[in-house]
């Protein structure tokens, strides 16, 4: 883009979904490199061995595709990683053919110095990279997720019921950016019709107690001065 060149260079024969490395270029400076080879990993139910790998790249598309064969408690098992270019983001999709998968965490950007972490709840894991100057997020697809439940950039595949489990199918975005808001992610839902009338108030975010605790509480924040509130119980 005009305001400078953001390059991710893959390597998938690694552990997990391989390493990835960014390099980052604004005008006029030079190129800084950023890695992010920390904490990607893949559970698998049993002993897992890697047998052959395969990486191709798609035509006509920024896209390449790996695909690797293990032995997982000696059964054949094929997993699919494909990673795309979607303007500045990289989104990798990962799928595997058995129910053979208890975890996968994708990594993350770093180590690098002077890395500060961005509160952004429920919008990803958002963190400073103060020396490059850049804002970087990583984040698993919740629309395009088979997992049981997500924790940070964790997709977890419990056991259903019968003792069984979903086969692997995540979507992992990476977004890097001079500027915040670009790193965020597009929400799918349209906006509340409700926006207007809740947007002015302090949210208050209850998870446990007795109820006639919380109502003291509340009375002591009214005898603050706390007004206009929504409170979530």
């Amino acid at each position: 883009g005009t305001d400078g060149v953001f390059e991710y260079q893959w390597d998938p024969r690694t552990e997990g979904l391989g390493s990835l490395q960014l390099t980052v270029k604004a005008p006029a400076a030079q190129p800084q490199v950023i890695p992010m080879q920390s904490g990607g990993r893949i559970v698998w139910t049993g002993k897992a061995n890697q047998t052959a790998c395969r990486l191709e790249r798609l035509a006509g598309a920024p896209a390449a595709v790996c695909r690797k064969s293990l032995l997982v408690a000696d059964k054949p098992v094929n997993l699919t990683m494909e990673a795309r270019l979607i303007g500045k983001a990289l989104a990798m999709q990962v799928k595997c053919d058995a129910p053979c998968i208890a975890s996968m965490q994708a990594p993350e950007f770093g180590p690098v110095l002077r890395r500060r972490q961005v509160p952004v709840p429920y919008y990803g894991s958002v963190t400073y990279l103060a020396r490059e100057g850049v804002f970087a997020n990583r984040f698993l697809d919740w629309t395009k997720s088979a997992a049981s439940r997500h924790s940070d950039a964790t997709a977890y595949y419990d056991p259903l019921t019968d003792g069984t489990r979903n086969r692997l199918s995540e979507r992992v975005l990476y977004a890097a950016a001079w500027h915040l808001a670009e790193v965020l992610p597009n929400i799918p839902n349209p906006p509340s019709p409700f926006l207007r009338e809740v947007g002015g108030k302090i949210v208050l975010d209850v998870w446990g107690g007795r109820y006639v605790d919380i109502a003291e509480k509340l009375r002591d924040l009214h005898s603050y001065g706390l007004r206009n509130c929504l409170v979530l119980i």
